[in-house]
Protein backbone atom coordinates (compact mmCIF):
# COMPACT_ATOMS: atom_id res chain seq x y z
CA UNK A 1 0.00 0.00 0.00
CA UNK A 2 1.37 3.42 -0.96
CA UNK A 3 0.54 6.33 1.30
CA UNK A 4 0.40 9.64 -0.56
CA UNK A 5 1.57 12.36 1.78
CA UNK A 6 0.79 15.96 0.96
CA UNK A 7 -0.42 18.98 2.88
CA UNK A 8 -1.84 22.44 2.31
CA UNK A 9 -0.28 25.75 3.26
CA UNK A 10 -2.21 29.02 3.69
CA UNK A 11 -0.22 32.16 2.86
CA UNK A 12 -1.02 35.78 3.70
CA UNK A 13 0.12 37.97 0.82
CA UNK A 14 -0.89 41.32 -0.65
CA UNK A 15 0.83 40.89 -4.01
CA UNK A 16 0.95 37.11 -4.50
CA UNK A 17 4.76 37.03 -4.54
CA UNK A 18 5.83 37.91 -0.99
CA UNK A 19 4.62 36.82 2.44
CA UNK A 20 3.84 40.40 3.39
CA UNK A 21 0.47 40.43 5.16
CA UNK A 22 -0.40 40.18 8.86
CA UNK A 23 -2.73 37.25 9.59
CA UNK A 24 -5.20 39.54 11.38
CA UNK A 25 -5.44 41.86 8.37
CA UNK A 26 -5.43 39.32 5.55
CA UNK A 27 -8.23 39.85 3.02
CA UNK A 28 -7.35 36.58 1.28
CA UNK A 29 -5.36 33.40 1.74
CA UNK A 30 -3.33 31.84 -1.06
CA UNK A 31 -3.55 28.06 -0.75
CA UNK A 32 -0.71 25.84 -1.93
CA UNK A 33 -0.24 22.10 -1.78
CA UNK A 34 3.17 20.60 -1.01
CA UNK A 35 3.64 17.00 -2.08
CA UNK A 36 5.77 14.25 -0.57
CA UNK A 37 8.67 14.95 -2.94
CA UNK A 38 8.78 18.64 -1.94
CA UNK A 39 7.11 19.93 -5.10
CA UNK A 40 4.36 22.48 -4.64
CA UNK A 41 1.50 23.95 -6.60
CA UNK A 42 -0.95 26.81 -6.22
CA UNK A 43 -4.47 25.51 -5.51
CA UNK A 44 -6.71 28.54 -4.99
CA UNK A 45 -7.31 31.91 -3.37
CA UNK A 46 -9.79 32.04 -0.51
CA UNK A 47 -11.42 35.35 0.36
CA UNK A 48 -11.38 36.46 3.99
CA UNK A 49 -12.99 39.21 6.05
CA UNK A 50 -10.30 40.29 8.51
CA UNK A 51 -11.29 41.09 12.10
CA UNK A 52 -12.39 44.63 12.88
CA UNK A 53 -11.16 46.71 15.78
CA UNK A 54 -14.40 46.12 17.69
CA UNK A 55 -13.64 43.50 20.32
CA UNK A 56 -16.99 41.72 20.04
CA UNK A 57 -16.54 41.30 16.28
CA UNK A 58 -12.85 40.47 16.51
CA UNK A 59 -13.31 36.99 18.01
CA UNK A 60 -16.02 36.06 15.52
CA UNK A 61 -13.97 37.19 12.53
CA UNK A 62 -10.84 35.48 13.87
CA UNK A 63 -12.84 32.25 14.17
CA UNK A 64 -14.07 32.69 10.57
CA UNK A 65 -10.49 33.24 9.34
CA UNK A 66 -9.38 30.05 11.06
CA UNK A 67 -12.34 28.15 9.64
CA UNK A 68 -11.40 29.21 6.10
CA UNK A 69 -7.96 27.59 6.44
CA UNK A 70 -8.95 24.67 8.68
CA UNK A 71 -7.80 22.10 6.10
CA UNK A 72 -4.28 23.57 6.01
CA UNK A 73 -1.33 22.24 7.99
CA UNK A 74 0.64 25.51 7.97
CA UNK A 75 0.00 29.25 7.90
CA UNK A 76 2.68 31.64 6.70
CA UNK A 77 2.16 35.34 7.46
CA UNK A 78 4.43 38.35 7.92
CA UNK A 79 3.11 38.64 11.49
CA UNK A 80 0.69 36.82 13.74
CA UNK A 81 -0.42 37.68 17.25
CA UNK A 82 0.15 35.26 20.13
CA UNK A 83 -3.58 34.67 20.73
CA UNK A 84 -4.21 33.78 17.08
CA UNK A 85 -1.07 31.64 17.03
CA UNK A 86 -2.30 29.68 20.06
CA UNK A 87 -5.78 29.19 18.61
CA UNK A 88 -4.37 27.98 15.30
CA UNK A 89 -2.08 25.60 17.15
CA UNK A 90 -5.07 24.12 18.97
CA UNK A 91 -6.60 23.44 15.54
CA UNK A 92 -3.44 21.63 14.44
CA UNK A 93 -2.21 24.47 12.23
CA UNK A 94 1.42 25.53 12.69
CA UNK A 95 1.90 29.22 12.00
CA UNK A 96 5.07 31.11 11.20
CA UNK A 97 5.69 34.86 11.11
CA UNK A 98 8.13 35.34 8.24
CA UNK A 99 8.72 37.90 5.51
CA UNK A 100 10.18 36.37 2.35
CA UNK A 101 9.21 35.43 -1.20
CA UNK A 102 6.48 32.79 -1.28
CA UNK A 103 8.52 30.57 -3.59
CA UNK A 104 11.48 30.49 -1.17
CA UNK A 105 9.25 29.68 1.80
CA UNK A 106 7.50 26.84 -0.04
CA UNK A 107 10.83 25.35 -1.16
CA UNK A 108 12.18 25.46 2.39
CA UNK A 109 9.02 23.97 3.85
CA UNK A 110 8.89 21.26 1.18
CA UNK A 111 12.52 20.27 1.64
CA UNK A 112 12.16 19.99 5.42
CA UNK A 113 9.17 17.64 5.20
CA UNK A 114 10.59 14.37 3.92
CA UNK A 115 8.70 11.09 3.77
CA UNK A 116 10.64 9.72 6.73
CA UNK A 117 9.73 12.67 8.94
CA UNK A 118 6.07 12.22 8.10
CA UNK A 119 6.12 8.50 8.76
CA UNK A 120 7.75 9.00 12.17
CA UNK A 121 4.58 10.77 13.30
CA UNK A 122 2.17 8.10 12.07
CA UNK A 123 1.10 5.77 14.85
CA UNK A 124 1.77 2.12 14.28
CA UNK A 125 -1.12 -0.30 14.82
CA UNK A 126 -0.94 -2.20 18.11
CA UNK A 127 0.84 -5.53 18.01
CA UNK A 128 -1.38 -8.57 18.27
CA UNK A 129 -0.02 -11.67 19.97
CA UNK A 130 -1.48 -15.05 19.19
Amino acid sequence: MVIEISFKVAICSKNGKMIDEHFGRATKFLIYQIDEDGSYQYIETRDNSPPSEKLEEHEKMLYNSMKIISDCKYLLASQIGPAANNKLSLQGIRSFGINMPIENALKRLGSSRSKNKFLENIQKPPRVFS
